[in-house]
């Protein structure tokens, strides 16, 4: 291989890099028959809660993790409103959203674009782009996966339902 030959693929490996990492900056795009990996898709969510507050053996309310008078945790805001997170299972920044989600025990639907049917279209109808992941907070949608965003964005949407 010549020195052309090997300065050209070094380039090429360095442009993909920084495309790659673009691509989970800014979220992927989905539908577009990206590469598929086969590994559990975690579609079944707990349903959100409904009904009286839960209530303890001796029929005394469950606190909530916050302190009366301070805002809710995350967690108890998540409860508040509906999360839906549209994701694949090829998308990196929707597995660092999940690993997030989880880690915080945020409430959400997931969305998997490749598996269910019609997906791609409501991406599209809140997300022109397409791109992943895509967040849709009780009608206020977040495209990519940025943490700060997301937990003012669930926390807003829960200060506007109290109860």
């Amino acid at each position: 291989m010549t020195v052309v030959a090997s300065l050209s693929l070094g380039m090429l490996a360095l442009a993909f890099s920084r495309a790659s990492s673009e691509a989970n900056a800014i979220g992927l795009r989905a539908g577009s028959g990206g590469p598929y990996v086969d590994r559990p898709v975690h579609d079944e969510r707990p349903p959100a809660l409904e009904g009286p507050a839960p209530t303890r053996r001796d029929g005394e309310p469950v606190p909530s993790a916050a302190p009366p008078g301070a805002p809710p945790t995350l967690s108890d805001a998540s409860r508040r409103v509906p999360i839906e997170l549209y994701t694949a299972t090829w998308c990196s920044a929707c597995a660092s959203a999940h690993r997030w989600l989880d880690a915080h025990d945020v409430r959400y639907e997931e969305i998997d674009v490749d598996r269910r049917p019609g997906a791609v279209d409501q991406l599209a109808a809140l997300n022109p782009r397409r791109t992943l992941p895509t967040f849709d907070i009780d009608g206020d949608v977040l495209v990519g996966f940025d943490p700060a965003r997301l937990e003012t964005a669930i926390t807003a949407a829960a200060a506007r339902h109290p109860n």
